[in-house]
């Protein structure tokens, strides 16, 4: 059992307290017999780690960025819910699910490719690949990845963002900027124009 004690100086401690019967020889339990060990040390950092772990969990389930942590055989057996909603699949889906299904064009890229070596242990940030999502419909991305260890095992994990409304955003300011252009060489061909007649006129 785990107790809750009071220390004579007034402060609170945790014991650890195993205990059992004695028995007389008729097999009746006549006393018992115990022996606690002070963890109240261990108690603090367990609720140290429970903090950290919720204050994680607030991180990764309000982030607006996929954070999916895979394995070193590429299979998915972390995401968060932006994933979801990033690309299409139920987080149960996902559990599993081999990582060059989301971003398969980056097998063929041998820029990308160490996405998935297991190898690849140097972080990256601002790498942009392709992502597909459940409906077959492809998502501009823009990838971030680190390789850490948890009792032994390497393990990678990519935040990726939809740079979606970035892309669009990027192609009608090129447009418009070729309107502008256009506009121009328009206007400069109409000056030219003028000018020619007006020196015929003459």
């Amino acid at each position: 059992m785990e107790i809750g004690a009071h220390h004579k100086d007034g402060h609170k401690i945790w014991l650890e307290v195993k205990a059992s019967f004695l028995f007389d020889d008729d097999q009746n339990p006549v006393s018992i017999i115990g022996v606690a060990r002070d963890i109240t040390e261990r108690k603090k950092m367990e609720g140290r780690l429970s903090e950290q772990e919720t204050s994680y969990q607030v991180i990764t389930n309000t982030a607006q960025d996929a954070i999916i942590t895979i394995d070193q055989k590429n299979l998915i057996n972390f995401a968060n819910p932006a994933s979801v909603q990033i690309f299409g699949y139920d987080v149960q889906e996902l559990m599993d699910m081999d990582i060059a299904l989301l971003m398969p064009e980056a097998l063929g890229d041998p820029r990308l490719r160490e996405l998935y070596r297991p190898k690849a242990t140097e972080p990256r940030s601002g790498v942009t690949a392709k992502g597909l999502r459940k409906d077959r419909t492809l998502i501009p991305l823009e990838l971030s990845f680190v390789t850490h260890e948890i009792s032994g095992p390497t393990y990678r994990t990519f935040f990726a963002r939809d740079i979606s409304a970035r892309a669009r955003n990027e192609q009608e300011r090129k447009q418009l900027e070729q309107q502008l252009q256009a506009s121009q060489k328009m206007e400069s061909i109409g000056q030219l124009t003028v000018g020619i007649a007006h020196d015929f006129n003459n």
